[in-house]
């Protein structure tokens, strides 16, 4: 069982002890390790877990959608399980979204149980706040599980030892970027990265994750509607690093062209969408298309470069067969940035002029301007964009990530910019606290 790096704030968080503890929502796509997460950390808290899996037991679902108020679910929960809400043990509930009454339970949760934490997990935890039921705010605390980051791959592989280093010798750098590689082709499902490992058929596995995936998609809407799930899926992954429009989904003439907004939104709600909104250098600057990312860089890769052959980023060399691999490196920023805690924001200055991809918000407020590119050596061409954010908006650091060794460098603007390694970017705060 992998460790994952989000254990330590949820159990600091389920054995915090404060009255009225906020409830826990432990949203994350199917498969990525959210039960076993729960299981994990069971011989860690300082109390029992009554654990319910409603995806599994039918019988639950069916009593607490039958419960007509909070003291119904109280007495459900008393009778059928003997639990109480007086701290003694640690509610958690599975797929919590397959009922269609608990959203609007979550603020008595809190109100009304002084001691007692409690964790809803699900694919669509918005699912479970329908039109009808008021969001709690102030109320939750969410924790996002996403597939294994870089640093959850090698640990699976039992070696994440090599990213200890922060300054890392040419041969380790290359090593590392070998293990790069390897992330980008198999992904972070940790089902998946578990059976590459272990020399299995990680490809066919993570075929057949992606069929389950579009038959929760098809449960939903008709089978003609359902085909959306690909075009979808295809059409972020063919457009990564680039403006996302919905004709790259859908033909503008489709009937189903009206339609894909909505489905993006729910690809988005379940996680397996990730969208970034592009800022100009005004507040009310509007109207640039926003990104879209996927949120395994395995499945991105596969589906990007489906008709394309393998790109090896070091060898593949050749500037128009590596063209499509700096979205694939941008894709995986992309994740690594949502495992921080960051919003999703990039920065343009004008229709087709300067941007920077991210934009990297600090404790204290700063911001800091992030330039991805899949090169192996630093160009100071590649600085452009994080120079003109910095003359605009006054930031005194700029951040590239690419595929070169660490290092700073000074633009010809005067901006302090440093490069770093895409394996290195879960250390970026770090990174930055150390440059400014």
């Amino acid at each position: 069982m992998i460790q994952r790096n989000l254990e330590k704030r949820l159990i600091s968080h389920l054995t915090h002890r404060v009255a009225h503890p906020n409830v826990a929502l432990l949203e994350g796509a199917r498969q990525v390790g959210k039960t076993t997460l729960v299981e994990s950390i069971r011989p860690k808290l300082d109390r029992e877990i009554l654990y319910l899996n409603l995806e599994e037991n039918s019988r639950a679902v069916h009593d607490l959608n039958s419960c007509r108020d909070f003291a119904d679910f109280e007495t459900y929960l008393a009778t059928v399980y003997q639990f109480k809400g007086d701290g003694q043990r640690v509610l958690c509930i599975d797929e919590a979204q397959e009922s269609s009454v608990l959203g609007g339970f979550v603020r008595f949760m809190k109100e009304k149980w002084q001691h007692t934490p409690v964790i809803l997990t699900g694919s669509s935890m918005s699912r479970i706040f329908g039109p009808e039921t008021r969001f709690p705010v102030g109320r939750v605390t969410r924790f996002l599980l996403q597939p294994f980051s870089f640093r959850e791959f090698l640990r699976c592989g039992k070696e994440e030892e090599l990213l200890d280093f922060k300054d890392p010798p040419p041969f380790l750098h290359e090593r590392l970027l070998k293990y790069v590689q390897s992330y980008l082709d198999v992904g972070g499902l940790p089902a998946v990265a578990s059976s590459f490992f272990d020399e299995l058929d990680w490809r066919q596995l993570r075929r057949g994750l992606y069929l389950d995936y579009r038959s929760d998609f098809a449960r939903i809407f008709s089978a003609t509607e359902a085909s959306l799930f690909d075009q979808c899926l295809r059409g972020v992954a063919s457009h990564l690093g680039s403006p996302s429009k919905y004709a790259q989904m859908v033909r503008t003439t489709s009937a189903l062209y009206r339609r894909v907004p909505d489905f993006l939104a729910l690809l988005e709600s379940w996680k397996l969408i990730y969208k970034s909104n592009i800022q100009g250098t005004r507040p009310e600057q509007q109207g640039f298309s926003p990104k879209r990312y996927l949120y395994d860089p395995g499945l991105a890769n596969d589906l990007r470069l489906t008709a394309l052959p393998r790109i090896d980023i070091l060898s593949s060399l050749d500037a128009a067969q590596r063209a499509p691999l700096g979205g694939i490196i941008e894709n995986m920023l992309t994740t690594e940035l949502v495992a921080l805690g960051q919003d999703l924001t990039g920065w343009k200055k004008g229709v087709n002029s300067s941007e920077v991809d991210f934009i990297f918000r600090t404790a204290l407020g700063d911001t800091i301007p992030i330039e991805c590119k899949a090169s192996l050596v630093t160009r100071p061409r590649d600085t452009g964009g994080l120079s003109e954010y910095a003359a605009r908006h006054g930031s005194k650091l700029g951040v590239l990530v690419n595929l070169d060794m660490p290092g700073k460098l000074t633009t010809s603007t005067g901006l302090n910019a440093i490069h770093i390694p895409v394996y290195m970017i879960d250390r970026l705060a770090e990174v930055i606290e150390g440059g400014q």
